[in-house]
């Protein structure tokens, strides 16, 4: 099927780069012992890549909250 499940750090920014998230949050990244890089990996080429302010890094139990804006109260709707 071609469905790629897991990805290494120049994948990982290389996706970054691809769709241009305003947030992203790096999940599984140690907990299988089949990944291609360490998180540190991915780390260095997110500063390599200037990405530093779209990647959000979470420990293991840590919480993120979103900030969801209303485009459509935005716009006027």
């Amino acid at each position: 099927m071609g469905i790629m499940l897991t990805m290494d750090g120049k994948e990982g920014v290389e996706m970054n780069k691809i769709i241009s998230p305003k947030k992203a949050i790096p999940i599984h990244y140690n907990d299988h012992d089949v990944f291609k890089s360490t998180l540190e990996d991915f780390q260095i080429l997110v500063r390599e890549g200037g990405l530093e302010d779209q990647i959000h890094y979470l420990m293991h139990g840590e919480t993120y909250n979103f900030e969801v804006s209303n485009q459509k109260q935005q716009e006027g709707y």
